[in-house]
């Protein structure tokens, strides 16, 4: 039987989560925080270009979707270029897995009909 051969993206992703050193406070903090009621979190993570961010980011998502955690993970980039948007893109994320909130849905309507009106 022949082992399936590796995509590029595996090997990437296999040799970023090997050469991935420090943050170990960090990511001590970010678990803990799984372990303290309420059961949600949101944070940003910011910083200049080329300082780990996004690889320290995928770090934070291994570790909250892992079995002993099982969160849900949604992460915002600088697409969602404001509060407001980047609260749609949530409840449009959490609508997919049939969670909503009518009265945010429906003043979130509101909201980008007016917007559109402008």
């Amino acid at each position: 039987m022949t082992d399936k051969q590796k995509s590029w993206k595996e090997i990437r992703n296999k040799r970023r989560e090997e050469n991935f050193v420090g943050r170990g406070d960090e990511l001590r903090v970010f678990t803990e925080n799984f372990s303290d009621t309420p059961k949600y979190m949101v944070f940003g993570i910011t910083g200049e270009g080329g300082v780990g961010k996004s690889t320290l980011l995928a770090r934070f998502t291994s570790l909250a979707t892992s079995d002993e955690i099982d969160a849900i993970m949604i992460t915002c980039d600088d697409h969602h270029n404001s509060p407001v948007a980047a609260m749609g893109y949530i409840a449009g994320e959490l609508a997919k897995l049939d969670i909503s909130h009518k009265e945010f849905d429906d003043r979130y309507k509101k909201y980008s009909e007016l917007r559109q009106e402008i």
